[in-house]
Order: C-alpha cells, then sequence, then structure tokens
C-alpha cells in the first residue's frame, strides 16, 4: 500500500490510499472465465476493444465454444445487426462450437450457415423463429 500523509490532518497520522488491482495481472484462465459470462453481444463490440491482451482471448476459438444471442426485439437491439454478429461469432469458434442460443432473430440461412461449418453434434436453442427449416 501507499501511504499518504493529510496536510489537513491535526494528528498528521498517515492515511492508507488503497491501490486499484489491474485486471491486467489476472491470469489468462481467470480473465478467460471472466469474459465468458459476459454477452455476446458486449464481446463483439466492446470487450474485445478494451487492450491487446483482451483481444486476444477474444480471438481464442475457445472463447466461441458457447455463443449466446438474445433481442428482445427493442429499438437498442435493432441497432445491432444480430445475425451478422452471429455469423461472426460463429466463424471466431474455428469448429469448436458446442452450443448456439439465440432467440427472437434469425432467418433459415443463418441455420444453413452455422450447419455447413460443423459437422459434430451441438446444440441449438431457438425461439420465435418465423420458419424453420
Amino acid at each position: 500500500k501507499i501511504i499518504q500523509t493529510d496536510m489537513a490532518s491535526t494528528s498528521r497520522t498517515p492515511l492508507p490510499i488503497e491501490t486499484i488491482p489491474n485486471w491486467l495481472d489476472l491470469p489468462m484462465d481467470v480473465m478467460a472465465t471472466i469474459l465468458h459470462r459476459v454477452r455476446t453481444i458486449d464481446v463483439l463490440m466492446n470487450v474485445q476493444s478494451v487492450c491487446s491482451a483482451w483481444r486476444r482471448l477474444c480471438k481464442d476459438p475457445a472463447m466461441w465454444r458457447v455463443i449466446d444471442i438474445h433481442s428482445s426485439g427493442a429499438l437498442f437491439d435493432m441497432l445491432y445487426d444480430l445475425e451478422s454478429m452471429c455469423r461472426h461469432a460463429v466463424d471466431r469458434s474455428e469448429g469448436h462450437l458446442v452450443e448456439v442460443n439465440f432467440e427472437y432473430f434469425g432467418t433459415d440461412e443463418l441455420l444453413h450457415y452455422i450447419a455447413e461449418r460443423y459437422n459434430t453434434p451441438f446444440e441449438f436453442d431457438i425461439y420465435a423463429f418465423q420458419s424453420i427449416i
């Protein structure tokens, strides 16, 4: 801890200043565990832009074994091309995809896109699709 003297203090007792831990000091496996809990949209739009260490983690195919993208149908969600983001996440998995969850968006073409890239079984959770293959 860094000790700082408070000049306004009449007792002249040093006051400890808490140091803030640096996220970059965390082991990469711990950081990966934390980033797995972040929404896929946030990883694609924000997390990978924080620093080079986080970008490296976000490019690791193991980070994309499970893809979970939800659309509430709200205006906020309409600002993003969720189907394009899903395709990008699928590509990042480089064949290691085991589970895809998406709600309230998607097309038959998206399902084909995902299925064509994987010949191993994986799990789909699909809600509120207009048409299914």
